[in-house]
């Protein structure tokens, strides 16, 4: 999927946007707070 079909996509669907939005954080802050724990425990 290109970056022009993404923009497009959100543009056309704002909710479908703000839920890749929300996925990709919930994953990035579970991938920080997993390596946190990673080095606090290491």
């Amino acid at each position: 999927m290109t970056d022009e079909m993404r923009y497009r996509l959100y543009y056309q669907n704002p909710k479908l946007g703000f839920y890749f939005m929300r996925l990709i954080v919930g994953r990035l802050q579970r991938d920080i707070a997993r390596e946190h724990a990673a080095q606090t425990t290491g």
